[in-house]
């Protein structure tokens, strides 16, 4: 029921990309002058600073590369596979992604998303001090916040420092690993509200990962005491 849910809105999204006007022969897209207008595109690689004007499908890939951001809220689709490289700004909101790999980027924000997996590994820097920097683009903090999706595979946080690190409130039908995330303790690190179809493990994170004592969990909690503040 979920895989055929995901295909839906897929189509959908592309039946309302199109009704836009905005369809034609989709090209691979470099992101030119910090602004992706609604459309549909092949592949995208992001190199600097990029805003989605409109919603987007991209058929193919998106690439943040190293140190640059790209900032979606107004939803979409990607087919392909989305990767955010080391020192980057991820920022998708409603959007049907396959799956998105983050390796040490500065922030990720996935909000109202149906998507395969999400694996989000290291960035984030030093814990101490984090929630006071205020110099990340768009987010200020950085921060990892996945929340309000429907995810079909597994969510991962492992290694990740910064301001805060958050599984919120979302519906998982695979697993969640949340691992060796050390956050400054004024924000902190949380899993709260989630429902988790498969397993969840929790070890080594500072401090203890909040609320999570209020997931429904279907699978094991490994670790119990590491996935609930003492």
């Amino acid at each position: 029921m979920k895989i055929r849910l995901l295909v839906a809105l897929a189509v959908a999204g592309v039946a309302a990309v199109v009704a836009a006007g905005s369809a034609g022969a989709a090209q691979d897209s470099t992101c030119p002058d910090g602004i992706l207008a609604s459309g549909i595109y092949n592949n995208v690689s992001v190199t600097g600073s990029c805003t989605a004007t409109g919603e987007v499908l991209i058929k193919g890939n998106l690439t943040v590369n190293g140190n640059s951001v790209f900032d979606a809220g107004q939803g979409g689709t990607i087919f392909g596979n989305v990767q955010a490289w080391n020192g980057s700004v991820l920022i998708l909101e409603s959007f049907e992604i396959h799956g998105v790999s983050a390796s040490a980027a500065k922030s990720v924000i996935l909000e109202e998303d149906t998507l395969g997996s999400a694996l989000i590994q290291g960035g984030g820097g030093a814990p101490l001090g984090a929630c006071s920097r205020h110099d990340v683009p768009v987010t200020g903090d950085p921060i990892v916040d996945v929340a309000f999706n429907e995810a079909l595979g597994t969510v991962s946080i492992g290694g990740r420092g910064g301001c805060a690190n958050s599984i919120f409130d979302n519906t998982i039908s695979g697993g969640v690993n949340f691992v060796n995330n050390q956050a400054d303790p004024t924000d902190g690190n949380s899993v709260d509200l989630n429902t988790i179809s498969g397993n969840l493990f929790c070890k080594n994170n500072s401090p203890h990962p909040s609320g999570a004592g209020t997931n429904s969990v279907w699978g094991t909690i490994n670790f119990p005491g590491d996935c609930n503040a003492p």
